[in-house]
């Protein structure tokens, strides 16, 4: 289990996202991985959405 542990630490710390998160924030260290399980996990189109983005809206309903 720790070997398992080891190697996901190895594969966080290859993610060029993970990389600019330490290199923007110096001292920064990952203490902990968390996996989510699939129903966590956030839909694509949720994902890309933001304030305004909703259909629903109309940018006079943004005033």
């Amino acid at each position: 289990r720790q070997r398992g542990r080891a190697a996901l630490m190895e594969e966080v710390r290859a993610d060029p996202l993970v990389q600019k998160v330490l290199e923007r924030f110096p001292g920064a260290q990952i203490t902990d991985i968390r996996t989510q399980r699939p129903e966590q996990a956030v839909a694509p189109a949720d994902a890309q959405t933001g304030p305004g983005d909703r259909p629903d809206q109309t940018s006079e309903d943004q005033d």
